[in-house]
Protein backbone atom coordinates (compact mmCIF):
# COMPACT_ATOMS: atom_id res chain seq x y z
CA UNK A 1 0.00 0.00 0.00
CA UNK A 2 1.23 3.20 -0.92
CA UNK A 3 1.71 6.42 1.28
CA UNK A 4 -0.47 8.37 -0.85
CA UNK A 5 -3.14 5.38 -0.38
CA UNK A 6 -2.38 5.52 2.89
CA UNK A 7 -3.16 8.88 3.47
CA UNK A 8 -6.53 8.68 1.46
CA UNK A 9 -7.98 6.47 3.66
CA UNK A 10 -6.95 8.42 6.75
CA UNK A 11 -8.84 10.98 5.29
CA UNK A 12 -11.84 8.83 4.43
CA UNK A 13 -11.76 7.30 7.74
CA UNK A 14 -11.95 11.22 9.31
CA UNK A 15 -14.65 11.94 6.63
CA UNK A 16 -16.63 9.37 7.62
CA UNK A 17 -16.77 10.13 11.56
CA UNK A 18 -17.88 13.62 10.49
CA UNK A 19 -20.46 12.28 8.75
CA UNK A 20 -21.73 10.45 11.94
CA UNK A 21 -21.32 13.17 13.95
CA UNK A 22 -23.37 15.24 11.55
CA UNK A 23 -26.12 12.63 11.11
CA UNK A 24 -26.05 11.89 14.92
CA UNK A 25 -26.89 15.85 15.45
CA UNK A 26 -29.27 15.86 12.97
CA UNK A 27 -31.12 12.94 14.64
CA UNK A 28 -30.97 14.53 17.99
CA UNK A 29 -32.52 17.76 16.51
CA UNK A 30 -35.32 16.35 14.77
CA UNK A 31 -36.46 14.56 17.86
CA UNK A 32 -36.00 17.86 19.78
CA UNK A 33 -38.37 19.43 16.84
CA UNK A 34 -40.83 16.84 17.69
CA UNK A 35 -41.00 17.32 21.41
CA UNK A 36 -41.00 20.82 20.48
CA UNK A 37 -44.06 20.69 18.05
CA UNK A 38 -45.74 18.32 20.56
CA UNK A 39 -45.57 20.35 23.47
CA UNK A 40 -46.62 23.36 21.35
CA UNK A 41 -49.66 21.42 19.82
CA UNK A 42 -50.81 20.87 23.84
CA UNK A 43 -50.50 24.11 24.75
CA UNK A 44 -52.53 25.57 21.78
CA UNK A 45 -55.72 22.91 22.14
CA UNK A 46 -55.15 24.41 25.75
CA UNK A 47 -55.12 27.59 24.37
CA UNK A 48 -58.32 27.14 22.09
CA UNK A 49 -60.00 25.63 24.89
CA UNK A 50 -59.98 28.15 27.06
CA UNK A 51 -61.03 30.87 24.34
CA UNK A 52 -64.10 28.80 23.55
CA UNK A 53 -64.94 28.49 27.34
CA UNK A 54 -64.70 32.32 27.57
CA UNK A 55 -66.40 32.71 24.59
CA UNK A 56 -69.21 30.52 25.70
CA UNK A 57 -69.01 32.58 29.04
CA UNK A 58 -69.56 35.83 27.21
CA UNK A 59 -72.09 34.92 25.01
CA UNK A 60 -74.32 33.91 28.84
CA UNK A 61 -73.01 37.43 30.60
CA UNK A 62 -74.69 39.47 27.20
CA UNK A 63 -77.83 37.14 26.86
CA UNK A 64 -78.12 37.69 30.83
CA UNK A 65 -77.69 41.27 30.56
CA UNK A 66 -79.64 41.78 27.23
CA UNK A 67 -82.36 40.22 29.47
CA UNK A 68 -82.22 42.64 32.52
CA UNK A 69 -81.80 45.42 29.95
CA UNK A 70 -85.41 44.48 28.50
CA UNK A 71 -86.53 44.09 31.90
CA UNK A 72 -85.54 47.55 32.94
CA UNK A 73 -86.61 49.04 29.66
CA UNK A 74 -90.38 47.41 30.12
CA UNK A 75 -90.66 48.81 33.61
CA UNK A 76 -89.78 52.42 32.57
CA UNK A 77 -92.13 51.81 29.67
CA UNK A 78 -94.97 51.20 32.59
CA UNK A 79 -93.67 53.72 34.91
CA UNK A 80 -94.15 56.38 31.88
CA UNK A 81 -97.62 55.35 31.20
CA UNK A 82 -98.61 55.91 34.33
CA UNK A 83 -100.70 58.72 35.28
CA UNK A 84 -98.95 61.64 36.94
Amino acid sequence: MTEEVRRTEILLEGIRCDFRAVAEGHQILRREMQEIRSELKGEIKDTNDTIKFVASTLKDVARELGDKIDKVGHKLDAHIRQPA
